[in-house]
């Protein structure tokens, strides 16, 4: 379960939100005690008293029981786009699952990941493809949120910079979105020297996968990318979380601000300028 330190305050924050799922659960049967349904979720509960109490949009990821074919269909709604190209099966015993909620702590979406890694396989039940949303503060726009995997190449696709695919990046700019949200858990590069601040390979790899969106030569797209920290079953984690802008008749993004590898802490960064 997530939680915000209750001294913290409203400083006017408009959108709070915490990493991808955050820990690692190799088998179906690790994590099945963790599933939280929707009339018993600490998760849900946590970000509808956070929402409540900041006056804020909160987005959270967690463990979800999976659905059945029909609630699939159902949740895939008509704004889904499958980037396998394909409809999934309804496998798995839980989804790799993410929630927003608004200031009166009512949740108003809700996305399942869709790309599954390689420690999803033995028990996560692939989502039905990316999705919109949409909030009353008019600087975030359109919104898409996504978890970690999500940004890289979908199977069977194999990506190269000069010839794609890219998928996630695509999307936002069929659905004319203006707000990437990506919660993740990704793995550090093992590239940069242990005493490197940040992990400038993992970063230098995501502002890559998002090419599409830099090399339109306009300011309107800001990606927000939460990263995890810390080691777990031998796993390190990148950290790093970083917020990008994309700048008119530029062909990189503006880097707003990057946390630490190992920074565990509540940043506040002002998107509206």
């Amino acid at each position: 379960m997530w939680r915000m330190p209750a001294k913290v305050s409203n400083l006017g924050w408009r959108l709070v939100f915490a990493s991808d799922l955050r820990y690692i659960f190799p088998t179906a049967e690790s994590i099945t005690p963790f599933v939280e349904y929707p009339d018993k979720s600490p998760s849900r509960q946590a970000c509808a008293e956070i929402a409540q109490r900041l006056k804020c949009y909160v987005a959270v990821g967690y463990p979800a029981p999976s659905l059945t074919p029909q609630e699939s269909k159902e949740q895939a709604g008509t704004d889904a786009s499958d980037p396998a190209g394909e409809t999934k099966k309804s496998e798995g015993v839980a989804r790799n699952n993410a929630i927003v909620v608004d200031p009166s702590g009512q949740i108003i979406h809700e996305y399942t990941k869709t790309n599954m890694f390689e420690t999803d396989l033995p028990w996560a039940q692939p989502g039905n493809g990316f999705t919109t949303f949409t909030t009353s503060l008019k600087t975030l726009g359109t919104v898409s949120l996504a978890i970690c995997m999500d940004l890289n190449p979908h199977p069977p696709n194999v990506w190269s910079s000069a010839e794609g695919p890219y998928e996630l990046a695509d999307y936002c700019i069929e659905r004319n979105v203006q707000t990437l949200i990506l919660l993740c858990a990704w793995l550090d590069s093992g590239a940069s020297p242990e005493d490197t601040q940040f992990d400038a390979q993992t970063i230098s790899y995501w502002i890559a996968r998002l090419r599409p969106l830099w090399h339109l030569g306009s300011d309107k797209y800001t990606v927000i990318i939460c990263n995890r920290t810390g080691t777990e079953r031998g796993s390190k984690f990148a950290g790093s979380s970083t917020v990008l802008r994309s700048q008119t008749d530029k062909h990189l993004p503006k880097i707003l601000t990057v946390m630490g590898r190992e920074e565990e802490a509540v940043r506040v960064v002002d998107i509206s300028e």
